[in-house]
């Protein structure tokens, strides 16, 4: 009977957006979490655009003028309002460039501070670092990671891991976080890497 299962060809669930790709039964799977094709949900509350290609677009002919965007540029430290109450706030490269998403959750030991780019889980596709900092007082708390979190549509469920923890004696009653983020390509990153070894090796 197992036999007869694997022996079953199913095509991608993203075959009706242009993938080609065919599998036995159940590998499809695995696929599904880095095909290329995979849609994109818009994350503007209520919006139910989804795309492949054209989310970006569409968010900032739609939405760009919506409190909860906002610019950025990569290599650049720009600040980041995030609202405590509405708990979103959308960062976009430029007219067609990247959505981040950054959230906050309310929790029991304090605010949780996600950050995640919207693209599909595919090879070089939204591949970024970031640096996430928050001052108060004297003190700045830091998170980072070395490769950003892809997803596919935002979700309002508490995260196990990748966020930033602000106690709620550092919030207060704030209704709005003010807080520093620097997101890179990897590929940059990669490239300043690279000029730095090389001028290492010129003053050797």
């Amino acid at each position: 009977m197992e036999s007869v299962v694997e022996a079953i060809i199913v095509p991608c669930p993203n075959a009706k957006h242009g993938c080609t790709e065919k599998f036995s039964y159940g590998k499809e799977i695995a696929h599904k979490k880095e095909c290329s094709f995979a849609l994109c949900y818009c994350p503007t509350p209520n919006c139910k655009y989804s795309g492949d290609k054209d989310l970006y677009s569409h968010y900032y002919a739609n939405h760009k003028d919506e409190e909860l965007w906002n610019c950025f540029v990569c290599g650049r430290s720009s600040g980041a309002w995030i609202p405590t109450r509405e708990k979103i706030l959308i960062l976009q490269e430029s007219s067609d460039g990247p959505l981040v998403v950054l959230q906050c959750f309310n929790e029991p030991q304090g605010m949780y501070v996600t950050v995640n780019c919207l693209a599909p889980c595919a090879p070089g596709v939204g591949r970024f670092s970031y640096h996430l900092s928050y001052t108060f007082g004297d003190a700045t708390m830091t998170f980072a990671l070395e490769e950003m979190n892809r997803i596919q549509k935002v979700s309002l469920e508490t995260p196990e891991k990748d966020f930033m923890l602000v106690p709620y004696y550092i919030v207060g009653q704030k209704v709005r976080l003010k807080m520093v983020i620097c997101i890179r390509r990897l590929e940059e990153e990669k490239e300043v890497d690279e000029d730095e070894d090389e001028d290492e090796a010129e003053e050797e």
